[in-house]
């Protein structure tokens, strides 16, 4: 008999310098059932793209080649590791030409579950990628959660936060080598 598949539902907050206050306080109305958890996502501070630039350790293009879900090591939580290999560097160094970043959030053996802002990445396509590893498994390695990462198609971009914005792709890319040389100016 098949097992019934099963979703849990995480909800984190990151905090930051500009939305500390308004991350503890959306945490404690959660906690209290004052919001649903479909709107964790809308009360997350937008972050701008000199925003993503500014706090990422590195900006990369890059095609996802794989995707394995597995057990964190508390074995309370199902995360998912993303191999990346890089097809243009725009600012930082990527640690390698492949390189895997964990995000909390996955199917395995027909349990799924969910964090609030991670960006959904399907294996086979290219994405503009703003990282900012090492924040554990519960925290995306994207700055912004799912505003720092982009599905990148011949023309157009795609932001994977919930507004799934679609812009010009070459305006994207000239905005961010453009932020990139004012960074390493300043």
């Amino acid at each position: 008999m098949k097992k019934p598949e099963s979703t849990v539902r995480t909800h984190v907050v990151a905090h930051s310098l500009r939305g500390g206050l308004a991350a503890v306080a959306f945490g404690v109305a959660l906690a209290c059932g004052a919001v649903n958890s479909s709107s964790a996502q809308e009360l997350m501070l937008p972050a701008s793209m000199p925003d993503l630039v500014a706090q990422s350790d590195f900006i990369a293009i890059a095609d996802l080649v794989s995707a394995q879900a597995r057990r964190n090591a508390r074995g309370n939580l199902i995360v998912t590791d993303y191999r990346f290999r890089v097809a243009e560097t725009l600012e930082g160094a990527a640690p390698g030409n492949e390189f895997v970043l964990t995000q909390g959030g996955g199917t395995l053996a027909g349990e799924t579950h969910e964090l609030s802002d991670s960006a959904k990445l399907d294996v086979g396509q290219r994405y503009l990628i703003f990282v900012r590893p090492g924040r554990g498994e519960a925290f995306s390695p994207f700055v912004g959660g799912a505003q720092g990462a982009y599905l990148l198609t011949q023309t157009g971009a795609m932001q994977l936060s919930e507004g799934r914005r679609v812009v010009d792709r070459d305006a994207l890319l000239n905005e961010v080598r453009s932020l990139v040389s004012q960074r390493g100016a300043a």
